[in-house]
């Protein structure tokens, strides 16, 4: 590494340089520590600027990835070494955190503490729904905005918690940043993936 050039800017260059590569591989290459080396890359992938390519973890069997092409992360850090956080939380991060408050909940239950839309949240959750994370408990009269007075209104439930930050969600599917994992549209809910 030169002087000025630090740990995300060696992390990167060796990523680009790789066809594709596994934590342990980049960390050794470029003399950082596993662990650092291993949220780097979950951040990453969060972002979309790597994709997960095979491997199940295991010592035997390492995780891979690959660069996506087109992609740069931010690189530089602030002046005190530290790389700026986002201060503000998404309204998507808002409403997870609120399912996982609730873990029963209805639309309008996480615009309110949210402060998103109807419409919005009901595309989250329906992403949500067709990747697995949430399931329906009681249907809505209504299919598309399911928040009309005096009517029954839809209620779902959290079953898939993995963790603090909200998944990502893909054309085909949702990234979560928790464990690293994508979870792909169910077949089946193609007609819902339209409507949200």
């Amino acid at each position: 590494m030169t002087k000025k050039q630090n740990k995300r800017e060696a992390a990167w260059a060796y990523a680009i340089t790789h066809a594709h590569f596994t934590a342990l591989e980049m960390a050794n290459d470029i003399g950082m520590d596993i662990v650092h080396c291993r949220k780097l890359i979950m951040l990453w992938l969060s972002l979309g600027h790597l994709r997960y390519l095979t491997g199940t973890g295991n010592s035997g069997d390492p995780r891979k990835y690959s660069v996506v092409p087109g992609t740069v992360p931010q690189l530089w850090t602030g002046g005190n070494g530290v790389v700026g956080r986002q201060k503000k939380k998404t309204i998507r991060q808002k409403i997870w955190n609120s399912m996982k408050i609730s873990r029963v909940f209805t639309v309008k239950s996480v615009c309110v503490t949210s402060g998103g839309t109807e419409n919005g949240a009901l595309s989250y959750i329906r992403k949500l729904k067709n990747a697995g994370y949430v399931e329906m408990l009681c249907q809505s009269d209504r299919a598309r905005v399911p928040l009309y007075q005096n009517r029954q209104v839809a209620t779902f439930r959290l079953i898939r918690d993995t963790g603090r930050k909200a998944p990502i969600v893909r054309a085909d599917g949702c990234f979560d940043p928790n464990d690293g994992v994508f979870y792909p549209f169910n077949k089946g809910d193609e007609h819902e993936q339209n409507v949200a």
